[in-house]
């Protein structure tokens, strides 16, 4: 067990770049099968393309961050369990392996069926905007047991943000039903 706290490193940024580039990569292929532009008189409009372009990128860190929390020096698994950030970043990586898995075995069962266009218009079911149920109960879990502890890296800190992100996403989902 140590104490010390890693700094962030050269190669935790290059991670975290090509993630970002990965993500708009994503945003690019949904932006551009999902039509016109957004005007902000149209507020539902404008919500799916801040989905569009928010979920690809969660995603798209969820994984790399994950990895990048797992390097040493870190604290141990024990005390990392009882993070929250560390907590959401496995359950989002869990529930998007999951929803993934599960889209392909559709797609499989299809048999010749299956064509490039079927995956790209249902990406973003894969990509599962639904993590934040997982994450909530997650939190509810560590909160509940009194098992909440804080992290001090910066790792932790943005592990809290895709936590947070996941919730995010689902408001502004939820939000376009009222516009």
């Amino acid at each position: 067990m140590t104490n010390k706290i890693r700094p962030i490193a050269i190669l935790d940024l290059c991670v975290l770049v090509m993630a970002t580039a990965a993500g708009f990569a994503l945003c690019r292929l949904s932006y551009d099968q999902l039509g016109g532009r957004a005007t902000i008189a149209n507020v539902s409009e404008l919500l799916t393309e801040c989905i569009v372009i928010l979920v690809p990128q969660l995603a798209c860190w969820t994984l790399p961050v994950l990895l990048i929390s797992l390097r040493s020096p870190r604290p141990s698994w024990r005390r990392m369990m009882r993070q929250p950030g560390f907590l959401a970043i496995v359950v989002s990586c869990i529930a998007i392996m999951g929803q993934g898995l599960l889209h392909y075995m559709d797609l499989w069962g299809r048999g010749r069926d299956f064509t490039v266009a079927d995956w790209n218009t249902r990406w973003l079911s894969f990509l599962n905007i639904n993590n934040w149920q997982f994450v909530a109960g997650a939190w509810l879990a560590l909160a509940f047991s009194g098992r909440w502890r804080w992290g001090r890296t910066w790792a932790e800190v943005i592990c809290l943000g895709l936590g947070v992100g996941w919730f995010v996403v689902y408001l502004a989902w939820e939000g376009r039903i009222f516009f």
